[in-house]
């Protein structure tokens, strides 16, 4: 539900949030800790809106976990409570997965070429992951795919686009572009808001299988 907080047109202060440490640097399989998080409204009729880490807010659809990129790890938290969102993406794709009889969203941290080491450890670990037999493959898809090309910014705004992706309780999948403001801040114009093209798990096996 958080999308509807996230919408196009929007300013939104949002520095990312970061994990202190992660559970090891050996495993490619990262489980991340469930870091909750709202998007406030500064008031009135005002277009701003901000993301406090840390706490839940007591409107339920302004909450979302947050689950990071690490680049050559696959990452991943459970779908327990509220949405989950991710981030930053370029090549990467964003999993839901049911293991165990748990829902868990996954973040592939591929890196840089399609042949570097990290991005072709980080497509087995994923490929063998699917495959097995005990996980269902519920949904999956890229994020940057709805924006390629992405749209040009305005004058002052960074060259480089912020792309997050949303899998959401229910299931439903949004791609978020969003350009930072100029300034040593973390505010970004939200430019635009997709549903997702959802990847089918016989393509998701094809694309990582190296």
């Amino acid at each position: 539900m958080i999308e509807r907080k996230i919408r196009a047109g929007m300013m939104l202060d949002f520095p990312l949030p970061t994990y202190n440490s992660y559970a090891n640097d050996v495993d490619i399989l990262q489980p991340v800790p469930t870091l909750y998080c709202h998007v406030w409204r500064e008031g009135g009729f005002s277009t701003s809106r901000g993301v406090t880490a840390g706490q839940l807010y007591r409107q339920g659809h302004r909450n979302f976990v947050w689950l990071p990129y690490r680049p050559g790890f696959v990452t991943f938290n459970a779908l327990e409570r509220g949405d989950v969102l991710s981030g930053p993406f370029s090549g990467c794709r964003m999993l839901l997965l049911e293991v165990n009889g748990v829902r868990q969203v996954y973040h592939v941290g591929t890196v840089g070429k399609a042949d570097t080491p990290e991005t072709l450890r980080t497509k087995r670990a994923a490929h063998a992951l699917i495959g097995n037999a005990d996980v269902t493959y519920i949904c999956g898809f890229s994020p940057f795919e709805n924006f390629k090309p992405p749209p040009d910014g305005l004058p002052g705004e960074s060259v480089i686009p912020r792309i997050l992706g949303l899998i959401t309780h229910n299931g439903d999948m949004f791609s978020i572009l969003m350009r930072k403001q100029s300034g040593d801040g973390n505010m970004f114009r939200v430019v635009d808001v997709q549903a997702g093209q959802p990847i089918s798990r016989a393509d998701a096996l094809a694309f990582f299988n190296v």
